[in-house]
């Protein structure tokens, strides 16, 4: 079995899931603001890494 992550940059930020507990499919305030604020620390080298499957996992950590 081989594992696949995918780690979250500002090219691929607004097209990947961001495993958060809210599932609408409208957008949703709290998911964008999550977005806006990964955007911004993305730029300090935070790191959104997660698992490329249906299952959400995912680690985030920063410098």
């Amino acid at each position: 079995m081989e594992t696949s992550f995918v780690d979250l940059t500002q090219k691929n930020l607004a097209q990947e899931h961001l495993c958060c507990i809210i599932r609408s499919r409208k957008p949703h305030p709290g998911v964008e603001a999550k977005r806006q604020w990964i955007s911004e620390r993305l730029k300090d080298g935070h790191v959104f890494r997660k698992y490329d499957a249906q299952e959400c996992a995912f680690i985030e950590y920063a410098p």
